[in-house]
């Protein structure tokens, strides 16, 4: 496969036509002497999502303002992507082309109450199962779910949740939660938990990577007329 024109959506094209092919085979995988845990379709999904998302928000909607990303900078490339992503981050979640229905739930914990290596506890669960979080998600700028999203895959800060959205070993996972510092004016307030169901996510990263390709492709249209 050649050197991308534009990693920021090509890589996540690319990785959308990995999960068409494979997720089918990816279903039926599972670790021998632990099918009760399912098919590794999360590992999967997690590792198509880190460049998906990281890529675009590294070297398009980050670069501005930051000179120690000079070097991560498809800004120039080509504007109306670079237009389009700093458009749609200025959007409400809800209004945003890859918001898929109700799927993404939030919540907001201090800092130095969420410890991953033990689980989300119940009590946060249970929030996260209520209308309010999914409200509070869609209300949410774009811009702070995708920070989320990148800053979680970026280091680590995500947890398999059961089919209720509790955390549960060797148990399937059905859904995934994100979590990363909330901050305000640089500095560190809290700490965000963004849910969603795994199947939501796979549609959450098929809009994702569609809205880049299309948005690349309409720039190319226009200038081959």
């Amino acid at each position: 496969m050649g050197t991308p024109e534009h990693f920021s959506y090509d890589i996540p094209g690319r990785c959308l036509k990995l999960i068409d092919q494979l997720m089918s085979k990816v279903r039926e995988t599972t670790i021998p002497g632990n099918e009760g845990a399912g098919p590794l379709t999360t590992t999967f999904l997690l590792a198509m999502a880190t460049p998906m998302i990281i890529l675009p928000v590294e070297r398009i909607f980050l670069p501005t303002g930051h000179d120690d990303l000079e070097y991560a900078d498809d800004t120039q490339i080509n504007q109306n992507v670079t237009g389009e992503v700093k458009r749609v981050m200025g959007l409400k979640l809800r209004k945003a082309p890859f918001f898929h229905g109700q799927s993404w739930s939030y919540a907001s914990r201090p800092l130095g109450t969420v410890k991953l290596a033990d689980g989300l506890d119940d009590q946060l669960c249970v929030e996260l199962n209520d209308a309010v979080a999914f409200k509070s998600a869609a209300s949410m700028d774009t811009s702070q779910i995708v920070m989320c999203l990148r800053n979680s895959l970026a280091h680590g800060g995500v947890a398999y949740l059961n089919g209720n959205g509790f955390h549960a070993v060797n148990e399937p996972t059905k859904m995934l939660a994100f979590v990363s510092y909330k901050r305000k004016s640089g500095e560190r307030v809290g700490v965000n938990i963004l849910r969603i169901d795994e199947e939501g996510f796979l549609g959450f990263l098929r809009d994702w990577s569609r809205w880049l390709e299309d948005t690349g492709l309409a720039r190319e249209i226009q200038l081959a007329a």
